[in-house]
């Protein structure tokens, strides 16, 4: 089955540290921990021999019939699952929590996972509701209950409650981590809050990355 994170295009400039930069802004950062934080599921994903996908739990008995066309893991107590071509999302019982509608789906974290339909995409929470609209060109999964969001070409952030409390004007953005982000403008980059002020001003050609023991 596929992984459906690993077909989320995200085009988020991320540590651009191309040539020599006269300014240097450093970000410490355990952002990449974040992402590998996920739990192991209880429930495992199974192929009965005809293409059809289900899941079994640790004891390897049948919980849900295999009768998708593809699966991923289950996240936050959910799971995506592909039927007559389209993605929706189950429980661990097999109920639908949302409608086979999507073109794609990426894993919940934070209570909310993004979700493709026409091109666009959007955030489901986990009662399958469309907080935050399906209208972006591009999405991160939230952190820190923020969300990256690209339109128009460029980028902002929407909270959890699906309002953009940071404007959708920067070439560049990264998740947040401990209430700052980093935000580019051009070839510069500075950091802005969850307000959206920019707490540190966008002039530094780089940010980077600082040993871990710092």
């Amino acid at each position: 089955a596929a992984l459906i994170n690993n077909r989320i295009t995200k085009n988020i400039n991320k540590n651009n540290k191309g040539g020599t930069p006269k300014m240097v802004l450093v970000y410490i950062s355990m952002l990449f921990f974040i992402s590998c934080a996920h739990a192991q599921p209880s429930l495992n994903i199974f192929e009965d021999g005809t293409n059809k996908y289900g899941f079994k739990n640790k004891s390897g008995q049948i919980v849900i019939p295999a009768k998708y066309e593809d699966a991923a893991d289950f996240r936050e107590g959910l799971a995506a699952v592909k039927q007559n071509g389209s993605w929706g999302f189950v429980d661990k019982s097999g109920k639908a929590i949302t409608p086979f509608k999507y073109e794609n789906t990426g894993d919940f974290n934070e209570g909310f996972a993004a979700v493709k339909l026409q091109n666009k995409w959007g955030f489901v929470n986990t009662e399958g509701k469309e907080i935050i609209p399906v209208k972006y060109e591009y999405v991160d999964d939230l952190n820190e209950g923020m969300a990256a969001v690209k339109m128009n070409n460029k980028w902002g952030f929407v909270s959890s409650a699906g309002k953009e409390v940071i404007l959708i004007k920067y070439d560049g953005v990264n998740v947040f981590y401990k209430g700052i982000a980093p935000v580019k403008m051009g070839n510069l980059w500075g950091f802005v809050d969850k307000t959206g002020k920019e707490v540190i001003p966008v002039k530094y050609q780089s940010w980077l990355n600082p040993p871990e023991n710092l």
